[in-house]
């Protein structure tokens, strides 16, 4: 049942490929970087929780990948929580730098009981600035945003039960479970960011987005 940790992972495949379709209709580089931070988050998850698998266990640069997943996990919510309330693309940036710098400073520390009032700082200063796109949100797509709290909700309770168990049958269950709402979260606020943009900004009234190829 351990490799369930790493099967679960797949889970992500429901953002990531939103992401895709986002960038392919719309060219927006936002997607693209959210892209990247899943594929990071998904690979160090996997290095991490390889060691619960005895066929995988290894103790090889255990620390490091203990570090890597608690950083890039945190990183990437408060990221997403960013990019699914539409904040502006250059404090998108801005705001996921600073955000992820304490992050791993938190980490580093080693006082990670603070990551949650961080997670909760960022996700409310957003909601406060970006309150209006909420509110449209839940006007408009009422089916879509229930069904993203009710996952976020359930994410967080498996967490929470998982963090109180030891390695165990428990701590697999709700942790993997875990993987799969908190995936699935970020997935219903990447497609309401995208399904908010195609309602208030139709690609046809849009002007063009510079593409990657321009960049090279």
């Amino acid at each position: 049942m351990s490799y369930w940790l790493l099967v679960t992972h797949s889970a992500a495949l429901f953002p990531i490929g939103t992401l895709l379709w986002s960038w392919k209709q719309r060219r927006e580089l936002e997607s693209i970087f959210m892209i990247i931070q899943f594929m990071f988050c998904v690979f160090f998850s996997l290095m991490y929780h390889a060691y619960h698998v005895q066929e995988l266990s290894t103790e090889t640069n255990r620390n490091t990948w203990i570090l890597m997943d608690s950083f890039f996990s945190t990183s990437l919510i408060m990221t997403t929580i960013l990019y699914s309330l539409h904040v502006t693309k250059d404090y998108l940036y801005i705001v996921s730098s600073a955000t992820s710098t304490l992050s791993l400073l938190v980490n580093l520390l080693n006082v990670k009981e603070y990551i949650v009032y961080l997670i909760i700082i960022e996700a409310l200063g957003s909601v406060v600035f970006k309150w209006r796109n909420l509110k449209q949100c839940v006007m408009n797509f009422k089916l879509l945003f229930t069904f993203t709290i009710a996952c976020i909700i359930t994410s967080i309770v498996c967490y929470v039960i998982a963090s109180r168990q030891y390695y165990n049958q428990m701590y697999i269950d709700y942790h993997s479970s875990w993987h799969v709402f908190i995936f699935t979260s970020a997935g219903g606020g990447c497609l309401m960011r995208y399904k908010l943009d195609e309602l208030t900004k139709p690609r046809r009234n849009r002007p063009r987005e510079i593409e990657l190829g321009d960049c090279i």
